[in-house]
């Protein structure tokens, strides 16, 4: 039974160690003063990522201040300068529907919010004339300028299309592989449906929804939180681990000292 990692004095124990190079997990089996090496290079670490992150904070909030003060921009303007930074969500469909199968067709919810579809489509009571997938209700700003875009080329309300309702039967604003942009009034609560035509027969067919701010880029890009959004969810993660009660070596029983000595 080896005892250098340990000094056993009258009121305490301690122990002498040196931090990890790396950042890496503790294994069972290994001597404590690598433990604890590896238990400070963490807790350095988490301290630089910390530090690193309050910068980005402030360096993103000084660029948009300082554009700010330059110029007056309305909200389209607004959108296009944050979207150019990553201020701000690009494709506002929050979608969190699951794939399913609907009026002859399969539709598949794709890893990146793509929707793929496959089948023939047939009418139904709710809806005689297509099938429809739906996804879930989110939130557009009001009295803004909004594009669609998605669909596959050569669509039609004939074939196949996307969709941006308002409502369960309310109007709805039609891509067919052009985009469409529209105005959302004082219209909040939106979805966006894909739809096949009855008889209409798809194979693997992919639709890429986003409704965007007009004017600003049309290159896909599937849904995420802004990025003040983004920087509150890593500040709060960082957070609850920072909470965590270190463990001090008076709270380590002889028992598992034991354990730990044998094992060298």
């Amino acid at each position: 039974m080896f005892l250098k990692d340990l000094k056993f004095e009258k009121d305490k124990i301690t122990s002498e160690f040196q931090e990890s190079e790396e950042l890496e997990n503790i294994k069972s089996g290994e001597r404590l003063s690598i433990i604890f090496g590896k238990i400070q290079r963490w807790f350095n670490g988490l301290k630089d990522f910390n530090d690193e992150l309050k910068q980005t904070q402030t360096n993103v909030m000084n660029i948009v201040k300082a554009q700010n003060n330059l110029i007056q921009m309305n909200n389209t303007e607004h959108a296009i300068l944050y979207d150019s930074i990553g201020m701000q969500r690009k494709n506002l469909i929050k979608n969190t529907e699951d794939s399913l199968f609907k009026n002859g067709i399969t539709y598949v919810v794709n890893a990146d919010g793509s929707i793929t579809a496959s089948g023939t489509a047939a009418p139904s009571a709710e809806h005689p004339n297509n099938s429809q997938y739906h996804t879930s209700v989110f939130k557009l700003p009001p009295n803004t300028n909004v594009t669609l875009t998605g669909c596959p080329p050569n669509g039609s309300l004939n074939t196949y299309w996307l969709a941006a309702w308002h409502g369960i039967n309310g109007y709805g604003k039609f891509d067919i592989g052009d985009g469409i942009t529209f105005n959302t009034g004082d219209i909040t609560e939106w979805r966006v449906a894909v739809g096949v035509e009855k008889g209409v027969q798809v194979d693997n067919l992919t639709f890429y929804p986003m409704l965007r701010i007009a004017g600003t880029s049309d290159t896909y890009v599937p849904y995420s939180d802004d990025l003040q959004t983004q920087i509150k969810t890593l500040e709060s993660r960082i957070a609850a681990l920072e909470s965590k009660p270190e463990v001090e070596i008076s709270e380590i029983t002889e028992a598992e000292i034991d354990t730990v000595l044998e094992t060298e």
